[in-house]
């Protein structure tokens, strides 16, 4: 049985594992090879930055209504409804092209505008229906392996998009894209499947309440001595990390040759140590979540600084190996405690202020970063993105609250225990 796999004892968890299973190797295999044909057209790291910028946007600009929504609507019929939405949108771009349609790299900046508008409904649903589908005292194992889970469709997609696209770019550049759009919007319509198989997963709201706020989503992690803290960091390391890509690909240019193949095993050298940590972290009994958060971010930010002297090809990959190790220790500890720490009516706005604050802020992330790639050239921009990263982590470590944070405690009840077995 795959590590926690027995999470997959329960209905309702195990249909938005696999829907999301589905639907991230498609992301995956469609996402590289959308970056990759439109740096090859343009050329241009500035504007691989604005398509960056595209996709994140709509963070800022939605999040107030997708958090409100999943907190006043059902949970399923969101995932499901987007799911549906998503397959249609690219089973639309996928049956133009195939009659003939070009689109320009324009095109394809304001098409991942509108798909990033579906996610940003989705993530903050997706989000606050999890800890409604397993015990309390499973839910840190249950975000491990949904990490885990992830990062080991993005190794897959890389690798079949590696292998099979690559061979297709060589033989007909002009499809190259295309198959990527057909295999995603496939990958939607797969998912939709096990997501209308979810459970209702109508928020927690006493009936004289309100219409939900999003405000209230923001002023609970006020109230919290952990994330009070611990959500600015999150932003900052977002907004220097968000340039990462673009910075990505002109260092497989500049350094490496530039070929697909280099990128994509970068690529799997980050995410498969990272899918191992995650595994990993998700069965540590993690209490002071203060400090994991401390040594997962500045880990990952002198990781980062390191690569200024990977011109080396085989160390450059395993700076990223190191990286990977890390990163975990960030992500899994802080969404656990934020399942646990929050209440089930208010979940949804949580989210929706990490990904506004997360996602959101990465438009200007990636457009600075590219400013200052221009700036400083290539091997400075990764001391500049990584000790911008590291020094305040470890500042952190000053504040007596946030150091003595601990995990809350899981306590079984109604709302974290699954809402069906099999």
């Amino acid at each position: 049985m795959l590590p926690g796999g027995r999470l997959l004892r329960h209905a309702g968890f195990r249909n938005l594992f696999w829907g999301q299973v589905v639907s991230q190797l498609g992301d995956a295999f469609y996402f590289l090879v959308f970056m990759f044909a439109i740096d090859r057209e343009t050329k241009s790291p500035l504007f691989v930055g604005i398509v960056m910028a595209a996709q994140a946007l709509p963070y800022l600009l939605l999040a107030p209504a997708a958090g409100v929504a999943a907190d006043r609507f059902d949970r399923r019929r969101i995932l499901f409804g987007l799911d549906m939405a998503a397959a249609a949108l690219m089973g639309g771009l996928a049956v133009a092209m195939a009659l003939g349609f070009a689109p320009a790299p324009i095109f394809l900046a304001c098409f991942a505008f509108v798909l990033a508008c579906l996610n940003v409904f989705f993530a903050p649903a997706r989000s606050a229906a999890i800890p409604r589908l397993v015990p309390a005292e499973e839910f840190q194992e249950a975000q491990g392996l949904l990490l885990a889970t992830q990062q080991l469709t993005m190794l897959v997609g890389v690798g079949l998009s590696a292998g099979v696209l690559g061979v297709v770019e060589r033989v007909s550049g002009s499809n190259f894209l295309l198959y990527a759009v057909v295999i995603n919007a496939l990958s939607f319509g797969v998912s939709s499947m096990f997501l209308s198989r979810l459970p209702s997963i109508v928020p927690e709201r006493e009936s004289h309440e309100e219409k939900p706020k999003f405000i209230e989503g923001w002023q609970a992690i006020q109230a919290d001595p952990f994330m009070r803290i611990g959500l600015p960091m999150l932003t900052l390391m977002n907004l220097v990390f968000a340039g990462f890509y673009p910075v990505y690909l002109e260092t497989n240019r500049s350094w490496f040759g530039g070929q697909f193949y280099t990128v994509a095993i970068i690529e799997f050298a980050f995410f498969g140590m990272s899918m191992l940590c995650s595994l990993w972290v998700a069965k540590r009994a993690v209490q002071r979540v203060g400090l994991a958060f401390v040594v997962g971010l500045a880990g990952t930010g002198l990781s980062v600084a390191a690569m200024a002297g990977g011109q080396i090809y085989l160390v450059y990959v395993l700076l990223n190996v190191v990286c990977g190790l890390f990163l975990p220790w960030v992500t899994i500890p802080i969404n656990t405690y934020i399942g646990l720490a929050f209440p089930d009516a208010v979940r949804g706005r949580v989210a929706a202020v990490l990904g506004a604050t997360q996602v959101g802020i990465q438009p200007l992330g990636m457009l600075g970063v590219s400013a200052v790639l221009a700036a400083v050239g290539l091997q400075n921009v990764y001391l500049v993105i990584g000790l911008v990263c590291a020094i305040p982590a470890l500042l952190m470590l000053l504040s007596g609250p946030f150091r003595a944070s601990r995990m809350p405690t899981p306590a079984q009840d109604a709302l974290n225990a699954p809402q069906s077995e099999a």
